[in-house]
């Protein structure tokens, strides 16, 4: 009896430490920060009071698992005057260790910013 006890023990020991050595596998303190790079500006209307653009901006993931999006904060600066900020509220996601091409609208107001003046 006491033997069929020390060995169920020992089993079951060694079944709880091959378990946990398992989850030394599970990396949840890797997770890397995804870049965001503004690829391309494209000019959509370029009048005298108003500009509209198109920025394309790429999210690169570094990461296994998948990154979900949502949403984006920015501000364009030019010279430290700041042309436009705002927020881009579309929410997609990102497979891991992949790129993917975002656009976003914006209006700009040369005029009306403050701290900008044209020099003739």
């Amino acid at each position: 009896m006491f033997f069929q006890a020390h060995i169920t023990r020992i089993i079951s020991l060694a079944l709880v430490m091959f378990g946990l050595s398992g989850c030394s596998y599970l990396s949840f303190d890797r997770f890397e920060d995804p870049e965001v790079q503004l690829l391309k500006v494209q000019v959509v209307k370029a009048r005298l009071t108003q500009q509209d653009f198109k920025l394309y901006f790429e999210v690169d993931n570094p990461n296994d698992s998948s990154l979900f999006v949502r949403g984006l904060n920015y501000k364009i600066m030019l010279n430290e005057v700041v042309l436009a900020d705002g927020k881009s509220s579309d929410w997609f996601f990102v497979d891991g260790h992949s790129q993917k091409t975002f656009v976003v609208p914006i209006r700009t107001n040369l005029w009306g910013t403050p701290g900008t003046s044209l020099n003739c």
